[in-house]
């Protein structure tokens, strides 16, 4: 379980970087967008799944608890309500889709 959730976790953080290498430089013409900053509720799953192998055993039960109901339900909430998800940019909206 824990291998798994890395390598999730590992996957989420290269489209990440995809994501603001991306708007970086195709979308905004070189000038970082803060909208986009990497630390919002929905990127927190990211990190946690990261660093799950560096948590000591009896504490990774409290990351799966969180990840397995705040995460969960704040990221149905997103493709209940996808305003934010659905940009004209297609790689974006892709982006959004695939994250939540």
């Amino acid at each position: 379980m824990v291998r798994m959730l890395t390598v999730c976790g590992l996957i989420l953080a290269a489209l990440e970087i995809f994501k603001q290498l991306y708007l970086y430089f195709a979308v905004n013409d070189r000038v970082f967008d803060w909208w986009f900053f990497p630390f919002q509720l929905c990127s927190i799953p990211m990190y946690l799944c990261v660093l799950l192998p560096f948590v000591a055993r009896p504490f990774r039960k409290i990351f799966f608890t969180f990840m397995g109901g705040y995460t969960f339900v704040s990221a149905v909430a997103a493709l209940i309500y996808p305003e934010d998800i659905l940009r004209s940019d297609a790689v974006l909206a892709a982006h959004g889709f695939v994250w939540h």
